[in-house]
């Protein structure tokens, strides 16, 4: 087995952070105006993150571990 760490940096602007977060989601299901209500949460909540230049910083690492199957027993 191989295990190995891959950083994944979303930062950026806020509808592009938002496009990204929100795509990591089912949002489909819901309807228009609670989508949007979470839009404007998520908004209001990065304000204070929020670099002078408008900058979302969001990043976040992730663990791969990839297994290989072996050959036959003995073989």
């Amino acid at each position: 087995m191989d295990w190995e760490t891959v950083p994944i940096d979303l930062s950026g602007p806020v509808a592009r952070v938002w496009a990204a977060v929100s795509g990591l989601y089912d949002l489909g299901p819901l309807d228009a105006v609670t989508v949007e209500r979470l839009r404007a949460d998520f908004v209001a909540e990065v304000r204070d993150i929020t670099t002078p230049e408008g900058v979302v910083p969001r990043a976040f690492r992730i663990h791969l571990a990839t297994a290989r199957l072996g050959g036959p027993a003995g073989g």
